[in-house]
């Protein structure tokens, strides 16, 4: 029998089989690794490519909605997230809901186009281009917590859940602890949620959720950040929003009303250029009457007006008695008309006795004269009541509400009022508010049923400068003289051909006897802009 030995041809090549086939499993063991690397990688820079798309559109998105938001036609929901989180865009910008979405700082209603393009639902999802599109996903913010801090917004009306929330006012507020009061504390918070998504071929590849809280901080309208002590901008100024001027609905239980029929009426600033819009305050609509001739427009808007100043005299407060029902006939005046002057620079012994009983002066300096008065009547026709102010401002406050068809200020038939200061060049008053007209204010303790009736009128030939806050007034201006001041009433109407004039000045002086200008501020400021000015955090996810 023949037998192989060891190293004979025949093992050395079953030993070189087993050499090949361990190399050959080698090689493509390595080549399998090597192409699932490669395709590992494939796939994680396409997944990379895809993510970076998604997170693209949910950036690109959250420019556009924070864009929109802070065009001036849309501020006002910066404030009033709730709407823009539940609401549509017909509710949105249509001009019945204005009072509730519309800005304090321009007649053009919202209009959320840019940002929300694809139908009227905000929530719907928004193409970018063929492989991108962002969807708002949700929009809030917190209660308010603080003073001039936006929150959620809150109802003045119990049935209405789209109210709005404005900036709040505590000049002793210490956030810090640090024992000094700060006005105000801090901005406003507003979150925005934002979903990128990436397509190919109509078919979703990716998602990436971008969340942003923006700081909202109050401004001017047409002005800078300042207006609020200096909080948030080196700006103290008060906001120079001219059309507060005039404004109706001050009782803020819409029953305001506009009516200027006058075919030559006129609404102007001090430089005598035409106001676009003066406002009315209610929640849904203000009844407005004005000739298409005036060129000046009514901004519906749901604000909160501030509180009279307190008086220093309440004599007359709930009494309607002959001591308080004052009648130019007690002064001797003709029937024929005549003139009863009140001069603030004589003692006030020296004045007529009816109104000496219901008057006082404080030792100011100038000193301030306060009268309580309930009802002011001229008794006859053609009489005027001058007030000179050369020792000091009047205020004349009106407390009660009369029955019937009983007017708080009667003038009768061409009568009227004129404010001077003799002291000065040409009697031409030093401030608006030097007369003062103040009526009653409704309360927990006060309803002011039914409306004051008022009747104001210029009787001279120069432009009657006055300051008139009747909440729940119904003021009628008579005749075709002019006023230059500020008139905050309830319902305001007007048939002669008067001119409004609205210094910017005089704005400025009844914000700080309101307790509104300055840099320490006591009350809102009602007409109010807001602007996001930064990011407070931000999360992908």
């Amino acid at each position: 029998m023949n037998r192989q030995h060891p190293g004979s041809p025949t093992s050395e090549q079953g030993f070189s089989l087993v050499i090949v086939f361990l190399l050959s499993l080698g090689v493509l063991l390595t080549g399998v690794a090597t192409m699932g690397r490669i395709s590992f990688g494939w796939m994680g820079a396409a997944w990379q490519a895809q993510s970076r798309e998604a997170r693209e559109a949910a950036e690109i998105g959250m420019t556009r909605i924070v864009s929109e938001l802070n065009r001036e036609r849309n501020r006002r929901l910066l404030v009033n997230a709730s709407v823009l989180d539940t609401q549509s865009r017909t509710y949105i910008e249509n001009s019945t809901n204005e009072a509730i979405t519309g800005s304090f700082c321009t007649t053009a209603l919202p209009l959320l186009n840019g940002a929300f393009p694809a139908g009227t639902d905000p929530k719907a999802q928004q193409i970018i281009d063929a492989d991108r599109r962002f969807q708002l996903v949700s929009i809030s913010q917190p209660a308010a917590s603080s003073e001039m801090e936006p929150g959620s917004p809150s109802s003045r009306n119990d049935s209405d859940a789209n109210g709005t929330e404005s900036f709040k006012v505590t000049t002793g507020y210490d956030p810090d602890g640090t024992g000094t009061a700060e006005f105000p504390a801090r901005a406003g918070e507003l979150t925005i949620t934002v979903r990128g998504m990436a397509y190919r071929n109509n078919t979703l590849i990716a998602t990436t959720t971008l969340r942003r809280t923006f700081e909202v901080v109050p401004k001017c309208c047409w002005g800078s950040l300042g207006g609020y002590g200096g909080a948030f901008g080196v700006d103290t100024r008060p906001c120079p929003t001219i059309g507060i001027g005039i404004v109706g609905g001050a009782a803020e239980n819409d029953t305001g009303e506009i009516t200027i029929l006058g075919s030559s009426a006129s609404i102007i600033t001090g430089d005598g250029d035409q106001i676009p819009f003066v406002y009315c305050i209610a929640s849904s609509t203000c009844s407005v009457s004005v000739n298409q001739n005036l060129g000046t427009g009514v901004k519906v808007v749901d604000a909160k007006m501030p509180r009279i100043p307190m008086p220093p005299i309440t004599i007359c407060l709930d009494q309607n008695t002959a001591l308080c029902n004052l009648d130019l006939d007690d002064n001797g005046l003709p029937n024929s008309g005549g003139n009863l002057l009140l001069d603030t620079g004589v003692a006030l012994s020296s004045w007529p006795a009816n109104f000496r009983s219901v008057c006082m002066r404080d030792t100011a300096t100038p000193p301030v004269t306060t009268c309580s008065i309930n009802t002011l009547d001229f008794g006859h026709n053609n009489r005027t009541l001058s007030v000179d102010t050369r020792g000091g401002p009047i205020r004349l406050y009106f407390p009660n509400s009369q029955s019937g068809s009983t007017k708080t200020i009667d003038m009768r038939n061409n009568g009227g009022f004129i404010h001077i200061n003799s002291s000065n060049t040409g009697s031409v008053p030093s401030d608006i508010t030097d007369l003062t007209f103040f009526g009653c204010q409704p309360s927990s303790t006060r309803t002011c049923s039914p409306h004051q009736l008022v009747s104001i009128g210029n009787g001279s030939a120069a432009a009657l400068k006055l300051f008139a806050y009747f909440p729940n007034g119904d003021v009628t201006i008579g005749g075709n003289g002019s006023f230059e001041g500020v008139m905050w009433v309830d319902q305001l109407g007007s048939n002669g051909n008067i001119t409004f004039i609205i210094p910017g000045s005089g704005i400025s002086q009844v914000l700080d006897l309101m307790g509104m200008g300055g840099t320490a501020p006591t009350q809102e400021f009602p007409m109010v802009d807001y602007v996001t000015r930064a990011t407070k955090s931000l999360q992908f996810f």
